[in-house]
This record gives structure tokens, C-alpha cells and sequence, in this order.
């Protein structure tokens, strides 16, 4: 159990919802507190990333699918209106679907999600995956950054890292490697540094962005192609810097060891797993999946019947999925802060301080990267 934070935590956790606040770091503890009694049962492999008792993976991507599914349902109609726009080929309704605020319109957005998902499923299955696999894959793919997108806007939390939501092991969890060919599987794997922590997810800084535009007056069709500018020459040079440094000094060498070179190697060595020693469903997994989803489903349920309730279905996502395992002390300090100042002082109270918390989270930014220059320039690095 991890009991750090900083400044940037702090000053983010501030803007987070009480009740969000509340959920991220109870869920948080009460999970830590089942996986000690998973320990002491026998019921878990010892490790902090354990199989068994909680099942925290299972858990995780039970909550996941939920949030998803509740988001879908609450957006069905806008949803139903863009994906009408993209399929048909007469005129358009403008007085029904008016996205002249938007980046894009309807038809050319919906004609680019579908032209695109289908390239990467048929780049896929030329790469080596079989159809199902490359389906399941890209299902589960827009499953968690569409829902990722969502929370990151609703909630910005300080870290949104979904480590407990690996593609790959949750799809061979309910589907087994029984009958499945080396070849799919290996390439099936090898997607992994896709998605081994969904760090790199664009689609929430990419709504920042447009946020930022519509409260400066800036033209979102006008911005919206200067987003995708600014995405393939950080997603060109990215992968290309990096390519470069681990071919002149070494993948090992140059993740500098630990869990960074363990993921690289990780991508490669389960397939062996996989492939010799293949398993079915894991039907306990698979029943920890359905507990999760139906606790998310719960607590959505208890939160719109009793406004004001603590629990929300957003923290216990979060506090199950790696997503403040390193900051829940900042989780908790915020939520006993805020809550006493909305408590006894309401919310003038708290707007007046809002400027303060944007101030320390800004500290949280800048100091570190002005401690990196001073060590550079006086030569305080290893």
C-alpha cells in the first residue's frame, strides 16, 4: 500500500466531487482490506498484481463495462442522430441535428470512427490475429476509452491509469486460449503496449482542448483540424524518439530495468502460457466480472434515487482499477477538507480557495520540471 501524494494531487483532488473523493479512497481501502483477508485465507497468490480473492482484474473491468453501457444508454439519442448522420447519403435534418458547433460534423465523424475501426480490425487480422480475436480487441479498445474520455471530463482525477484493465488478459479470461493458434495469439499479445496502462489515452486531452476553444470564443471546426495536426506529429515523433533510443542503447538498458523492462518481455513470455498450457473460461473470474458490474450498476442506482449519498459508481471504478493506488492519501485529505469547508462555510467558501488549489496543482507542474534543469545544469544526475 502506497501512502504518498504531492501538491499536484492535492490541487486536483480539490475540484474532484465530494462524494467521488469519499468512494475512490473507501473502495480503495476496502479492497486492500479483502485482499488481506484473501492473504490470510489462502484464497490469493502472494504479490502486490496476486491472483484470486478479490479479483481485483475481474472487478475492474465489470465496473468498466458498466460505466460504458449507463454512458451509451444516457447519450442513446445524440448517439442514434450521429450515427444516422454517418450512414445515410441524402440530405440532413439540420433543424434536428445541428453539430455546427462541433469539430466535425455527424456524418464526417461517424464516417471516420467506423472507416477507421475498420482498417485497424483488417490491419489486424493481416498482422496475424484471427477476426474474433482483432473484434473482441477493438470492442474492448473503444469500450474503455470512450468511458475513459467520460470520466476524465466529469471527474479528472490526478492519475487515470486503468493498469487492472488489461485487454488481453481479461478477453483470455472469459474466452480461454483453449483451440486458439499460436499465431493470433502472439500478435494478439503483442498489442499489449497499446494498452498495458491506457496512459497514453488522447481523447480526454483532446476535449480539454475543445473546451478550451469553446470558452475562448475559438472556432471548433476551425480547431478541429489542428487537433489532428497536433496528433500524428506527437504520435510520429513519439514513436519514432523512442525507436531510436532503444535500437542505439538498448531496450534493457534504456528502460532502465524494473517493471518497464518486465512489460516489454511480458508482451512475448505469456504466449507460452497461452499456447502450452491453454485454459477454458475461468468461471470464478468471470463471476467476480458480474459482481463488479452489478455493484457499479448498484451504486449508479443508489446515487440518482438519494442525492447526496457518499458512494458513487465512478469511485469504486477508479479504486479498482489501479487508478488511485498511488494517491489515495490525497483523496482522502481533500475529501475531509472540502468537506468540512462546504460544511461550515458552503460553497463561497470553497469557490474563494479554488484559486489557490489552481495554484498548487500548477506548483505540482512547474517545480519538478525546474528541479530537473537545476540538476541538469549543475550536474546532480547519475
Amino acid at each position: 500500500m502506497y501512502l504518498t501524494w504531492s501538491t499536484l494531487h492535492l490541487g486536483i483532488c480539490y475540484l474532484i466531487p465530494v462524494d467521488i473523493l469519499f468512494s475512490s479512497w473507501f473502495f480503495y481501502l476496502l479492497r486492500k482490506a479483502c485482499e488481506v483477508v484473501g492473504y490470510a485465507q489462502g484464497w490469493r497468490e502472494l504479490g502486490w498484481d496476486a491472483k484470486g480473492f478479490p479479483y481485483t482484474r475481474a472487478q475492474s473491468a465489470g465496473a468498466w463495462a458498466v460505466l460504458f453501457f449507463l454512458l451509451v444508454w444516457a447519450e442513446r439519442k445524440r448517439l442514434k442522430m450521429a450515427f444516422d448522420a454517418a450512414l445515410s447519403f441524402g440530405p440532413l435534418d439540420t433543424s434536428r441535428e445541428d453539430d455546427s458547433g462541433e469539430c466535425a460534423s455527424y456524418r464526417v465523424a461517424g464516417r471516420v470512427l467506423i472507416l477507421g475501426t475498420a482498417f485497424l480490425i483488417w490491419w489486424s487480422v493481416q498482422s496475424g490475429m484471427s477476426l474474433g480475436i482483432a473484434i473482441a480487441f477493438y470492442a474492448f479498445f473503444w469500450i474503455l476509452n470512450v468511458t475513459m474520455t467520460r470520466v476524465y471530463a466529469q471527474v479528472g482525477p490526478p492519475f487515470l491509469e486503468l493498469f487492472y484493465l488489461d485487454p488481453q488478459k481479461t478477453l483470455t479470461t472469459v474466452f480461454g486460449t483453449i483451440g486458439q493458434q499460436p499465431g493470433p495469439l502472439t500478435q494478439f499479445s503483442l498489442m499489449y503496449w497499446i494498452n498495458r496502462d491506457h496512459r497514453g489515452q488522447l481523447m480526454g486531452h483532446q476535449l480539454a482542448a475543445m473546451k478550451i476553444g469553446q470558452e475562448s470564443g475559438v472556432s471548433l471546426r476551425k480547431l478541429g483540424p489542428w487537433l489532428l495536426v497536433a496528433f500524428f506529429v506527437g504520435a510520429t515523433t513519439c514513436l519514432l524518439t523512442y525507436l531510436h533510443w532503444v535500437y542505439r542503447v538498448g531496450e534493457d538498458q534504456f528502460a532502465s530495468g524494473g517493471w518497464r523492462e518486465a512489460a516489454s518481455g511480458l508482451a512475448v513470455s505469456r504466449v507460452r502460457e497461452w499456447v502450452y498450457a491453454p485454459k477454458g473460461p475461468q468461471t470464478t473470474e468471470i463471476g467476480f466480472m458480474g459482481i463488479g458490474a452489478g455493484l457499479a450498476w448498484l451504486l449508479s442506482k443508489i446515487n440518482f434515487a438519494f442525492p447526496g449519498t457518499p458512494f458513487h459508481p465512478i469511485g469504486y471504478a477508479l479504486a479498482v482499477c489501479f487508478a488511485v493506488e498511488y494517491n489515495w492519501p490525497a483523496f482522502f485529505l481533500m475529501w475531509l477538507v472540502k468537506g468540512l469547508m462546504l460544511r461550515y462555510g458552503g460553497l463561497k467558501l470553497y469557490i474563494q480557495f479554488v484559486p489557490a488549489a489552481l495554484g498548487v496543482t500548477l506548483g505540482g507542474f512547474v517545480v519538478p520540471v525546474l528541479w530537473s534543469f537545476i540538476s541538469w545544469a549543475m550536474g546532480w544526475y547519475a
